[in-house]
């Protein structure tokens, strides 16, 4: 599953059961405002509110983009607080 968690500012993973929790991305994240997760093509998807964009990266942690920064008021938020599990 993952999730974000506010107080480090961070996306997180970790197995259903709670175990092996890890980073998934933290450096490069502001503001994760709601996220996706495309299991067919193994992405996450997350919207960021302090640069208002839309952001990608591999599951793997690994290949983040901004995927939409232009003509973004302020992206939605989707399944915030909820961890999304697959």
């Amino acid at each position: 599953m993952y999730w974000i968690d506010d107080e480090v500012r961070a996306i997180r993973q970790a197995r259903l059961d709670g175990s092996g929790v890890q980073m998934q991305v933290n450096t490069e994240v502001t503001d994760p405002d709601g996220l996706e997760v495309d299991w067919v093509s193994c992405n996450l998807y997350w919207s960021n509110t302090s640069t208002n964009c839309i952001e990608i990266m591999y599951l793997n942690g690994t290949s983040l983009k901004i995927l939409v920064s232009e003509d973004l008021d302020e992206p939605p938020p989707h399944h915030r607080g909820a961890p999304m599990v697959g």
